[in-house]
């Protein structure tokens, strides 16, 4: 097959990469280096940056999901990503309680987010479920170790799902608390840091 039309070469390429379980990524260098494709082209996430986004994190306290909340916000802004505002925020999370769709949502549920995007005005919503140890554990220093685990679950208001993906990270710390915040900021770090590339 000859492929003439730029367009149609990333398309064909994409394509080629998901039915051959090959990385984009590394077709992408080999393309730019043979300047079929832009770097900016290579650079991009699995996550569109046209409208703005509303992030839901479900945590084991309203401390590590506010703290979650503000660490995504922050990479999404620094990526040039726009977020919802406050109000809407508060919105959907009442939306998300009162209809009982945190475990859909979370999930990526393709229809419970479309449902919510209905006067929202969000073009994506990032889902983000935090687990942590319960009781982190003292080790032969004297300190704390803790673990925590990160899903992430990127879906468009159409409900299309553009990203899944689940990290974990162990921290140490002088405190129980901590420990468990250190774990669970550096768990949502690497997660939302692997979605974005």
């Amino acid at each position: 097959m000859i492929i003439t039309e730029k367009t149609s070469v990333i398309s064909e390429v994409k394509r080629a990469a998901k039915h051959f379980a090959v990385s984009f990524a590394a077709l992408a260098v080999i393309l730019c280096g043979a300047g079929i494709m832009s770097p900016m082209e290579a650079s991009a996430s699995a996550i569109p940056n046209k409208g703005a986004i509303a992030i839901y994190v479900s945590g084991p306290s309203k401390r590590h999901v506010d703290s979650s909340y503000a660490l995504i916000t922050k990479k999404l802004l620094a990526k040039g990503y726009k977020v919802v505002d406050a109000a809407v925020r508060a919105r959907i999370e009442k939306q998300i309680l009162q209809g009982k769709v945190a475990r859909a949502v979370l999930a990526g549920d393709g229809a419970a987010i479309k449902k919510l995007s209905a006067g929202n005005a969000f073009s994506v919503m990032i889902a983000v479920g935090i687990e942590a140890d319960d009781e982190p554990e003292v080790n032969e220093f004297k300190l704390y170790t803790g673990t925590a685990t990160a899903s992430v679950n990127a879906t468009s208001a159409a409900g299309a799902i553009l990203y899944g993906g689940t990290g974990s990270a162990k921290q140490v710390g002088y405190t129980k608390g901590e420990t468990s915040q250190k774990a669970i900021e550096a768990a949502v770090a690497k997660t939302i840091d692997e979605m974005l590339q």
